[in-house]
């Protein structure tokens, strides 16, 4: 099914809030000074009142960590700084695990030009769910495939603007509203989307997003498009 939360943007860009049921934190992402990393935390170290963690959720780091490839920022890789495998086998040093890769282009749509973005997971299994192994307890890592992209934009030429229905679910223009849907699947149509991700207030977004992404995948595809201007 689908999930609906809400992500807020601190004033100064520096932190990124994703919310449930509009009060609780369940992620926390703090940007790095240049843009071109997130560290993301989970639960009770992102339920904090102010911009970042504290205390010992501070000095544990991140869970999760977003970062680009270089200063243009259209490549990125979402990996997690944990492994169960290497935890559960009592291992001092765990592997990291790469959960998605995001690369993001331009693309003339009309007299327009559209931010784009692929977005590549790791292959599934016949039942839907993944695998994803570490370096360290799983050997080679399995090379990721494209499993999503963005809903282009039309043209519109008596607006001379680029258009997108969000259906109903975003109330203000962003550079950064985007959806992103299955290239492999029949055109899609209303609601079949698998991420939307809109402004609906000046510091205050909406993230819904359905299988095969996950909430930090949802989250981190969000991030990913900070420097979209």
């Amino acid at each position: 099914g689908e999930e609906r939360l809400v992500v807020d943007r601190s004033p100064a860009r520096t932190s990124y809030k994703l919310l449930r049921g509009m009060r609780e934190t369940v992620l926390l992402a703090k940007a790095s000074a240049d843009g071109e990393r997130f560290d993301i935390y989970v639960g009770a170290a992102a339920d904090s009142q102010g911009d970042g963690p504290t205390g010992a959720f501070a000095a544990m780091g991140p869970t999760f960590t977003l970062t680009a490839s270089s200063s243009a920022r259209t490549s990125w890789s979402l990996c997690c700084n944990r492994c169960e495998r290497c935890e559960a086998r009592g291992a001092r040093q765990c592997g990291r695990r790469e959960l998605m890769r995001l690369t993001q282009y331009s693309e003339v749509v009309g007299d327009g030009s559209a931010f784009c973005m692929d977005v590549s997971l790791p292959p599934q299994r016949p039942d839907g769910s993944t695998e994803v192994s570490c370096q360290r307890c799983g050997g080679a890592p399995e090379a990721l495939d494209v499993a999503l992209t963005v809903r282009r934009p039309k043209w519109n030429a008596r607006q001379k603007s680029l258009t997108l229905d969000f259906h109903g679910r975003c109330s203000m223009s962003s550079a950064k509203n985007f959806q992103l849907e299955d290239p492999r699947a029949p055109k899609a149509g209303p609601g079949k989307y698998k991420l939307l991700f809109g402004k609906i207030a000046e510091q205050r977004y909406v993230l819904d997003y359905r299988h095969p992404l996950g909430m930090v995948q949802a989250f981190a595809a969000a991030l990913s498009t900070s420097h979209w201007k």
